[in-house]
């Protein structure tokens, strides 16, 4: 995800200082629905594999390891996920 996302971004931050109209255009090209649809995509995919990192970091400790508390956490990851998109929906929106 981001091997493809780091040159799009490298190259939206060199339009972006490359002058003042060049930076208005870029904004004004990033306000739209279908640009913010693909951040929120993006968001999403980092959130969730941040919180399921922290999910086996834990079962690495040996904490919640037992098939209800597995459940749970694995439910648990998927409700923060999305939260924390809709956190960062309310932020671009």
């Amino acid at each position: 995800m981001f091997l493809v996302l780091i040159p799009v971004l490298l190259a939206i931050l060199d339009r972006s200082l490359a002058s003042q109209e060049s930076f208005e255009d870029l904004r004004f090209q990033l306000s739209g629905p279908l640009p913010k649809l693909m951040v929120l995509a993006f968001s999403w995919a980092f959130m969730h594999h941040f919180f399921a990192g922290i999910r086996y970091l834990l079962l690495d400790l040996h904490l919640g390891i037992d098939l209800p508390s597995t459940r749970f956490w694995s439910k648990a990851v998927l409700v923060a996920g999305g939260m924390a998109t809709l956190l960062v929906a309310v932020a671009i929106w």
